[in-house]
C-alpha cells in the first residue's frame, strides 16, 4: 500500500493502480491496508480526472471503516476519502459533513499523523463550493499548521496548495502576496520531494493571474 500511494504521488498512476489493487485483496484480513488503499485510490482517480470513480473508491473505504476490527487512524483516512470525493463530485455541504467526521475522530483518538491536515484541505475545499470563503481559508490555514506540525512533506504541498486557492478567491488586500509566497512555498516542496502536482500548481498559477491588483496592497 505505501508503494502505491508514492507511486500515486509521484505521478506514475498507472503502476500505483496495480501496487493499489494488490493491497486491496484482502477487506477482511487487512482493514486497515485495504481502507488506505481504497484511500489512496480516491486521490489517483481524482488526479487523473475520474471523480465518479474516486467516490466509489471511497464509499467502499467507508463502508470497511463501519465494521468491527478497523484502526483508529484507518477510521480517520476513510472519512478523508469520503470528503474528498465529495469535492470532487461537487457534493458541498456532504463534503463538510464527513470532513467535520473525520476531525471529531481525530480529536477523539488523536492517532492520524497529520491526516486532519487532509481533512482540512477538503473543508476548505468545500466551503469555497458553498461561497463560505473566509471558513475556507481559516482551513486552509489550519491544515498548514497540522501538517508542518507532523512533518508529513506531501501533506504540507496539499494544505499550502489549499491556502493559495482560499486567499486566491478571497481577493483582500495584501492576499495577492501572501498567495505568491505559498506558491512559491509549494513549488519548492514539490522540488524537494519529487511529487506530481503540475495540474494542482497550474491552476493555483492561472487563479493568481486572475487576481485583481489591489489584492497585492494591505491596508
Amino acid at each position: 500500500m505505501v508503494r502505491g500511494w508514492t507511486l500515486v504521488e509521484m505521478g506514475r498512476f498507472e503502476e500505483g493502480f496495480d501496487s493499489l489493487d494488490a493491497a486491496s485483496a484482502d477487506p477482511e484480513g487487512q482493514p486497515g491496508t485495504f481502507i488506505w488503499s481504497q484511500v489512496s485510490q480516491v486521490f489517483r482517480s481524482i488526479r487523473v480526472g475520474d471523480s465518479d470513480r474516486a467516490m466509489r473508491y471511497a464509499q467502499r473505504a467507508a463502508e470497511r471503516a463501519a465494521a468491527d476490527n478497523v484502526s483508529r487512524t484507518a477510521q480517520v483516512a476513510a472519512q478523508v476519502g469520503l470528503a474528498s470525493a465529495r469535492v470532487a463530485t461537487g457534493r458541498h455541504a456532504d463534503a463538510r459533513d464527513a470532513g467535520l467526521r473525520a476531525l471529531e475522530l481525530d480529536r477523539e483518538y488523536g492517532v492520524s499523523f497529520g491526516v486532519a491536515a487532509l481533512a482540512r484541505c477538503a473543508l476548505s475545499a468545500s466551503a469555497l463550493g458553498r461561497g463560505e470563503v473566509g471558513k475556507a481559508v481559516g482551513y486552509a490555514e489550519e491544515a498548514v499548521a497540522d501538517a508542518s506540525e507532523s512533518g508529513a512533506a506531501l501533506f504540507l504541498i496539499d494544505a499550502t496548495l489549499s491556502r493559495v486557492a482560499a486567499l486566491a478567491t478571497r481577493r483582500l488586500p495584501g492576499d495577492l502576496g501572501e498567495a505568491r509566497g505559498a506558491l512559491e512555498s509549494a513549488n519548492a516542496l514539490v522540488a524537494e520531494t519529487g511529487a506530481h502536482r503540475i495540474a494542482e500548481l497550474d491552476r493555483c498559477a492561472a487563479l493568481l493571474q486572475a487576481m485583481p491588483a489591489q489584492s497585492a496592497e494591505r491596508v
